[in-house]
């Protein structure tokens, strides 16, 4: 996987780590001065889904802008061009509606007298 953090914030005119974290701490996500430096150098070994949000909701992306799938020949996948073909569904069980036309037998709640 590649981290593009940097060309987003490029792309938006965001040069430092500390306007970074100025705006992020507008939409409520904080972050010391060392964390906001290592997210843009590098790719997180783990990242808050809030802090992605954070960062696709402040530069107007989606996350595949930011975290990109590079295959081992180098090419790059762009996100926005896989089809996406999802598993058919099972059909359902079609009920032979002439064997059972009364349906369960329903025995009476036993009521004790008083």
């Amino acid at each position: 996987m590649k981290w593009n953090l940097k060309g987003v914030m490029g792309a938006n005119g965001v040069l430092t780590a500390t306007e970074l974290m100025r705006r992020l701490d507008g939409r409520g996500v904080k972050l010391s001065t060392a964390q906001a430096s290592r997210i843009v150098k590098e790719m997180p070994s783990r990242l808050n889904m809030a802090l992605l949000h954070a960062i696709c909701m402040e530069f107007k992306c989606m996350p595949n802008d930011i975290i990109m799938i590079e295959h081992e020949s180098g090419e790059v996948v762009d996100m926005n061009r896989v089809e996406y073909s999802p598993k058919p569904k099972p059909k359902k069980k079609q009920v032979d509606m002439d064997t059972n036309l009364t349906g369960p037998s329903v025995r009476p709640f036993p009521i004790k007298d008083n």
